[in-house]
Order: structure tokens, then sequence, then C-alpha cells
């Protein structure tokens, strides 16, 4: 009877250590969770690497409002540890990163109320997202047809992914959706 409880207990310990909703999963490290050169779309060039240092910018803006969201989360993102990616597939330009803390609501929020100050066309949000990212409640957004951003809190972090057509054609929406779920599946796969 012991040696059935032991051996239970045992399964169970080994059982929590490979299941990270058993176990205690140690801290994202952004650098080390970001999707490396060979895990960008087949055909990307010029993938660069590295911290980033995220910041808004704007905290002058002529709208009180903008100015106030602005300086918020440039207060947030300060303290912020970050890592990014970029590289280009025909004429779309790629973008990840990682921030070390759930910030996608007050991000995609300043992004919805402000971006038109930054980005030309009125940034609206995107509902069109795939059922089987839907339950992980990602922010996206879009700015017209050559700019799609998602943001996801995954493991404490925040993953973004930014997809812009640099040649006016609208965005391939596929590409967003594919590095969202390769950038989610990594930071959950890091120790």
């Amino acid at each position: 009877m012991i040696a059935r409880r032991f051996a239970l207990a045992v399964t169970l310990a080994a059982a929590a250590m490979t299941v990270p909703a058993l176990a205690q999963a140690a801290p994202v490290k952004p650098a080390r969770a970001l999707l490396d050169q060979f895990e960008f779309p087949p055909g990307s060039i010029g993938h660069v690497a590295g911290n980033a240092s995220p910041r808004v910018g704007d905290g002058e803006s002529n709208a009180p409002r903008c100015a106030a969201l602005s300086r918020d989360l440039d207060r947030r993102l300060s303290s912020v540890t970050s890592a990014e990616a970029r590289a280009g597939i025909g004429g779309t330009a790629l973008l990840v990163y990682i921030l070390d803390r759930p910030l996608s609501g007050p991000i995609a929020g300043t992004v919805l109320t402000c971006g038109a100050q930054y980005l030309g066309p009125k940034p609206v949000a995107d509902t069109a997202i795939p059922s089987d990212l839907r339950g992980r409640n990602p922010a996206v957004v879009r700015t017209g047809t050559t700019d799609l951003q998602a943001w996801v809190d995954v493991r404490g972090v925040t993953v973004s992914v930014n997809v812009i057509s640099t040649d006016r054609t609208p965005v391939d929406r596929n590409l967003v959706w594919r590095l969202l779920r390769d950038q989610i599946a990594k930071v959950e796969k890091q120790p």
C-alpha cells in the first residue's frame, strides 16, 4: 500500500514538472523566447533581433487624452525588458516583440484611441480572428488594409506581432496569424 502511494506521488510529481498548468513555470526571458530567423516564414530575409526600448514617445499630443495615455504607457514601458525581431518577405515588413509583463490592453487601447496621430488612417479593432486564437483574447488592430497588429498576454508577458505592407498591397493576414501562433508556442515552451 505504501509502495503504491509512493509510486502515485512520484508519478504526480513527474507530471507536474512536464505540464505547465501543474508546475510553477519560470519567468519568461524575452530574448530567449523570441522567434529566431529560422522560425520566421520561409522566404523571410534581413532578420535582425535585439533588445528593444519600446516607447510611444508623444506625451505632448494636442489631444489631452492622448497625451495622458501616451505618458501613462511610456511610464509602464520604461521599466520593461523586451526583445524584438524584424524581417521582410516580399513587400511586407514583419515585426515580433515580447515585453516582460502583460500590457496588451493598455497598448491596444492607446493605439485605438491615439493611433491616427501616429499612423495616418484611424486604427480600428479587428474582430476577424481565427477561432483557435480567440480563446487567448488577443487585441487586434488594423490601420487600413496595409497594417495589422496583434497583442496577446501569455505566461505573464506580452507577445506582439505587426505586419506592414510596404508596397501598399493588403496585408497577408495569414502571416500575422502564423507569426502570432509561432511566437505564442515558443513563449509557452520556454522553461
